[in-house]
């Protein structure tokens, strides 16, 4: 046995491990109903937990996670509109003139 994963999101949890079973893989969850110790218990310590049955299984389910779990990327890096403004990648509308993002 072995700890995979753990989140104070309940439902990522809940999702990797569906998501894991489906791939055949054997885990469950630890301290699924702790949260009612929040404030006797450190936070972190309340979390649940995603266990994997078989250690083995460790590269394959990492494999199957990791896309899941990893932060979003910026979709685009910064452009300069044709006004001149100089806008982040997360902006798809000039907020000066209004224009679009040109096409990439």
């Amino acid at each position: 046995m072995i700890k995979l994963y753990s989140s104070d999101d309940t439902v990522l949890i809940g999702h990797l491990q569906s998501v894991l079973e489906e791939a055949g893989i054997t885990c469950w969850i630890k301290n699924r109903f702790l949260a009612a110790g929040i404030g006797e218990l450190p936070p972190t310590a309340v979390w649940p937990e995603l266990w994997l049955h078989q250690e083995s299984d460790i590269n394959q389910a990492m494999t199957i996670i990791s896309p899941i779990i990893k932060p979003p990327a910026a979709r685009h890096s910064p452009w300069q509109c044709h006004c001149g403004e100089r806008l982040e990648g997360q902006f798809d509308c000039c907020w000066q003139c209004g224009r679009l993002r040109p096409a990439l």
